[in-house]
């Protein structure tokens, strides 16, 4: 994808987005990523604590889900 092209997508999702809580945390990364800045001091205890949590569950294969099985579930849900 090209540069030009992923920026004007990017815009557009930020543009579309009523999250402001999605919309922050978005300006945070960016911001951290600018300024050579670690996010992680910036979440949470809970965050981070979820975070370390979903990394020890993806060295179990058994705790993944294959990503057409993913799909097939979020149809379902789109259909609601």
């Amino acid at each position: 994808m090209k540069l030009e092209q992923l920026k004007t997508e990017l815009h557009q999702f930020i543009d579309k987005s009523e999250d402001e809580m999605l919309l922050e945390k978005l300006k945070l990364a960016f911001q951290n990523v600018h300024y050579n800045k670690d996010f992680w001091h910036d979440l949470t205890t809970a965050e981070q604590q979820d975070i370390e949590q979903g990394l020890m569950e993806i060295d179990d294969e058994a705790n993944l889900i294959n990503h057409s099985k993913v799909m097939e579930e979020a149809r379902k849900w789109k259909k609601k």
